[in-house]
């Protein structure tokens, strides 16, 4: 078997965590990645995580979802430039409450803006029942 050389799948898991923690400021699920490469097995994606991990291209900072993230390693194999990563960094409590805080900030905006999609739409449903009630004598 091959060590430390990257499967086509494993490439696009890199690239896959790279591009998503570039957009969003924290990286995905097993499950947002499967969805993200393709893989429709969770295990098979935790897999490959762990071959990553064990090669060197990730680390894992915890147990808890959302924590494998890509070491230097890792960068370079998707030729991206690393990010800094506020608690691996040692950035202050602070400084991490601040984004968290923007990062709330976004979702909340984001549900607002779903939520009044959803009112409207009921709202127009309304008006189609009366509308049909109105018609049928």
């Amino acid at each position: 078997m091959r060590k430390n050389v990257l499967s086509k799948r494993q490439r696009s898991i890199l690239i896959f965590l790279n591009e998503y923690y570039e957009q969003h400021g924290f990286y995905p699920t097993i499950r947002e990645i499967g969805t993200g490469v393709s893989i429709n097995s969770t295990s098979v994606v935790q897999y490959h995580l762990t071959r990553l991990t064990e090669q060197g291209y990730l680390a894992a900072t915890n147990r808890r979802s959302r924590t494998t993230r890509l070491t230097e390693k890792g960068y370079e194999a998707v030729n991206a430039t690393q990010k800094l990563d506020p608690l691996a960094s040692g950035d202050t409590a602070a400084q991490e409450i601040r984004r968290l805080k923007a990062q709330i900030e976004r979702l909340r905006h984001s549900f607002q803006t779903e939520l009044d999609a959803v009112r409207r739409e009921r709202d127009d449903l309304r008006g189609a029942l009366i509308n049909l009630q109105n018609a049928v004598p």
